[in-house]
């Protein structure tokens, strides 16, 4: 646009107005492009005045579309490879910028076009699935064929381990022949070894192996016998196995579930594992194994496999194949549901998002799920036959066997009953601690001594049975003549990997019958306990470890006493109080370490799969390396055991907490702040609902803090004990706000501030985490806590409204009725509108942890105000002994939370 000619009238006024306009949006366009551009071209361009000039240069230099620029183009897209360290999904985008490339440059490429060029970029290696995707109708976009490849590239990677360990296993079977001479020098697949010399006569030269065909691999230049190649083994191979498997169940009702790479759907070989199952024409579906061969499949359905852990990990369309050797998990068929799969040194990790799910371990060359199915016990004749054949103890026993598996069928479910037997006689459910396996071997402790104080106190036996007289167990000895003898004991140590033979158990074996002394529970380990071990076991509240002293008198044994004389043992008490203390397994763990290795492990376990849980469908962090000059703080793990009134367990909370500590004022935040509601308003509010027979409800707050957003830039080192694997280095950069941060609280105070009172709540000056609203006749009060909130109204459809509302805008558990808030019991007699407050397990907290429990109570309390004076302080030496105990400063803060 030209400059205008200077004037006065109205149109040289328009005209300038109009020019000074364009002028401005002229230099905000230039001044865009120029900023878009590198520095060499912004030289070049800069020189035009007008941002249309810049603009049609550019489309000059940049937008042709020339014939040669297009052939160009194709010819790359059409010669495009993938490259050997490139992933699938790396590949696939780089293709997918170049059919951008094309359509911009005006060429229109089809999908068969653009599925063609895909299937010519694949390496040789991808063969079978450059055949699949050919055949394969269904797959008619580029969407399509990315989403195949991809998920056999995972299927690949997934594999690495399982092949790997055949590589190393091959290797290390490779062994030297005997009779030869001289050095050999490693034999080469596949390719025809040359003589280093040449033959002289019958005698002198090596046996042309040039045109010798292996009967293994099938290559030429070697015999099958010197093939490094792993061996070909026949799937009507009749190898039977020597032991059972370590979780007691037996293999016919509880089989091994193989994690297989290869396999494209889970295979199931009995009808009893189904929960669901639907049979399906004979011979119109079959499954292709891996030596060319095909089984029919009989039906569909689902399966439940119950991990290690508690949880239950659900197979859909399952196929019931009998003919298949081994019962088969899909790697493919998990991966496609969103499971994170993880091998490392032959151990399988499975996790569902950031959420431990279950394991997997090594078992001959697999890897085995470590699970249960809910097969039940309707194969009893296939348990007696399988367990006889996977054993070492001669037949001579076989009613040890049979009431071993009876023993066992009683505690597992059943299919003519809803629950199992010993349930429905005993009316509680079985404890399966002591269980072990049938025929394995034992280490029984000796009393006698007979080789001296350094000899051995434990003889190798037999296990056979459990005892019907008492919580032991019944194990067969071998003599040095060959004669069995049967020993029923309480003190064993078992070996459940070792089945021996007899005749193998022990040569130098002379005991007589004997009965264990001692009154302990079955368990893993051999301990020693004295006499004052029933009182012990009551104590703990294990219905499976407490002894029964009339239970050893129904049978006596001929016991072989030593002639010395008995020394007595040295006792220590044990206070009944303290030892229930620490017999408790619900003690808070420090790391989260001792969390999943302490006997509640489970709970902790659920609790910590809970949090992360959270963290991730909120989005709190990405994992992104960290910045040059900047610093990551640390985390722990909280753990925390919510209690009811009564002192019960309500739930186990872990909380992933960060180390706020660590962080620098000005950089990592500005200003705290926490949303705590006085006392004194708490006990305001109690009284108007006292007074006015108000409604009082509770609500709390899940992961609170993960409500509040960030302003600063933070980095966090990446949870303690779930750190990514392959991802080590990186750290967390926090979107969301944790608990640690010193601006968590002020963070989810201002969420929740702006949230209410969009939501027509007044804020109360007093106290900034009170508010208000009221509706005609009807109000409600709300009093916030962190992340407890207290409802009071004096209507209950506007009071249930408003706690609607405040679940749809935060993840919000609903407490009910209020009677036990912040520590503080609330008892109420509403129609003498009458409430008391009671904080009796805190006081008595705080007595025992200052050691007054034995002080005499007094009915009237200190006067509020009185002070201090010299006088009170402590005048005599034992006065100020007995003062330096007791931790002033803690304890009158511990006295101020009592209200």
């Amino acid at each position: 646009m030209e400059e205008p000619e200077q004037g006065t009238t109205p149109q040289h006024m328009r005209d300038q107005e109009a020019y000074v306009a364009w002028k401005r949006k002229n230099s905000i366009a230039r001044i865009t492009l120029l900023s878009c551009m590198q520095d060499d071209l912004m030289c070049e361009f800069e020189e035009y005045e007008t941002a249309k000039g810049m603009w049609e240069a550019l489309k000059e230099k940049f937008g042709a579309t020339s014939a040669t620029k297009l052939r160009r183009l194709n010819q790359k897209f059409n010669d495009f490879k993938k490259r050997p360290n490139q992933s699938m999904r790396q590949h696939l985008r780089v293709m997918s910028n170049m059919i951008r490339e094309l359509k911009n440059a005006g060429q229109i490429v089809s999908d068969e076009q653009q599925i063609q060029a895909v299937l010519r970029s694949l390496p040789e290696s991808w063969d079978h699935m450059r055949v699949q995707m050919t055949h394969n109708v269904n797959v008619k976009t580029f969407e399509d064929i990315s989403r195949h490849l991809e998920l056999e590239d995972e299927r690949l990677e997934a594999a690495k381990p399982f092949n790997e360990a055949n590589v190393a296993s091959s290797i290390s079977g490779l062994k030297r022949k005997r009779g030869n001479k001289g050095n050999k020098a490693p034999y080469q697949t596949g390719l025809k070894k040359q003589n280093k010399f040449a033959k002289r006569g019958k005698r002198g030269g090596k046996k042309d192996k040039t045109n010798v065909k292996c009967y293994n691999c099938g290559l030429l230049g070697h015999f099958a016998r010197e093939c490094t190649e792993a061996k070909k083994v026949s799937l009507n191979s009749t190898c039977k196995y020597a032991y059972v498997s370590s979780c007691v169940m037996l293999a016919e009702s509880h089989p091994l579930w193989i994690v297989d790479s290869g396999a494209t759907d889970h295979v199931a070989r009995d009808r009893e594992a189904f929960v669901e199952y639907r049979r399906i024409p004979k011979g119109s579906r079959w499954l292709y194994v891996g030596n060319n061969s095909k089984v029919a499949v009989l039906g569909i359905g689902t399966c439940q496999l119950h991990m290690r852990g508690g949880r239950t990990l659900i197979l859909h369309d399952v196929l019931n194949a009998p003919e298949i050797r081994r019962d088969l998990v899909s790697v493919l068929a998990l991966l496609k549901l969103g499971f994170g799969l993880n091998f490392h040194d032959m151990c399988l990790n499975i996790t569902l998002g950031s959420v431990f799910f279950g394991s997997g371990y090594a078992c001959d060359g697999f890897i085995v799920l470590d699970c249960t199915t809910n097969i039940t016990s309707s194969n009893d004749d296939r348990c007696f036959s399988y367990i006889t054949s996977s054993t070492n103890v001669d037949m001579n026993v076989w009613h040890s066997r049979l009431g071993h598996i009876a023993y066992v069928l009683n505690l597992v479910p059943s299919k003519s009953v809803t629950s199992t037997p010993y349930e429905l006689w005993k009316g509680r459910k079985p404890d399966l601690i002591h269980l072990r396996l049938w025929g394995s071997a034992a280490f029984v402790r000796d009393t006698s001594h007979p080789h001296g104080k350094l000899g051995p106190r434990g003889k190798k036996c037999i296990f056979i049975r459990y005892s019907e007289h008492s919580k032991g167990y019944v194990l067969i000895g071998e003599h040095s003549d060959g004669s069995v003898t049967e020993i029923e004991s309480r003190d064993v140590t078992f070996l459940e990997n070792d089945f021996p033979r007899r005749g193998e158990i022990d040569k130098e074996f002379h005991l007589q019958e004997m009965e264990d002394p001692t009154n302990v529970a079955p368990t893993n380990q051999s301990v020693e306990v004295g006499e004052s071990s029933h009182e012990l076991t009551q104590l703990s509240g294990r219905e499976t470890l407490v002894s029964d002293p009339h239970t050893e008198e129904t049978q006596e044994f001929e016991v072989r006493r030593s002639s010395r004389g008995n020394i007595p043992r040295r006792r220590f008490e044990i206070e009944g109080e303290a030892f229930m203390v620490a017999m408790h397994d619900d003690l808070e763990p420090r790391t989260v370490y001792e969390a999943l290795s302490c006997p509640n492990s489970d709970e902790w376990n659920d609790a910590i799969g809970e949090e992360l849980e959270s963290m991730k469908v909120n989005q709190v962090w990405d994992l992104v390396d960290l910045p040059p000059e900047r610093r990551a703080i640390g985390n722990k793990w909280i753990f925390k055991i919510k209690r009811k009134a009564d002192g019960s367990i309500d739930r186990y909370k872990a909380h992933l907490v960060a180390k706020g500590y660590t962080q620098q004022e000005g950089i990592d935040y500005e200003e705290t702040f926490s949303p705590v509601v006085r006392f004194a308003v708490i006990r305001l509010i109690l009284a108007l609902v006292a007074g006015l027979d108000l409604e009082l409800h509770q609500m709390d707050v899940k992961t609170v803090f993960l409500n509040g957003e960030l302003e600063e830039e933070i980095y966090m080192e990446q949870p303690v004990g779930f750190v990514v694997e392959g991802q080590e280095r990186k750290v967390c950069k926090l979107k969301r706000s944790i608990y640690g941060l010193k601006q968590s609280s002020r963070q989810w105070y201002f969420r929740f501030h702006r949230a209410i009172t969009s939501y027509d709540f007044t804020m109360i000056d007093e106290d900034h985490c009170v508010y208000v609203k009221s509706t005609g006749q009807s109000f409600v009060i709300v009093s916030l806590y962190v992340d407890d909130i207290l409802l009071a109204g004096n209507d209950m459809e506007f009071l249930m409204t408003i706690k609607k509302w405040l679940s749809s805008h935060f993840e919000m558990k609903d407490m009910g009725e209020a009677d036990y808030v912040l520590g503080i019991k609330i008892y109420r007699d509403r129609s003498r509108k009458l409430l008391a407050l009671s904080q009796e397990s805190y006081i008595r907290t705080i007595l025992e942890r200052f050691k007054m429990l034995d002080s005499n109570p007094i009915e009237t309390p200190t006067a509020k105000g009185e002070s201090l004076n010299l006088d009170m302080c402590p005048k005599t030496p034992n006065e100020k002994r007995e003062m330096e105990k007791v931790p002033y400063s803690s304890a009158v803060g511990s006295l101020m939370f009592a209200i």
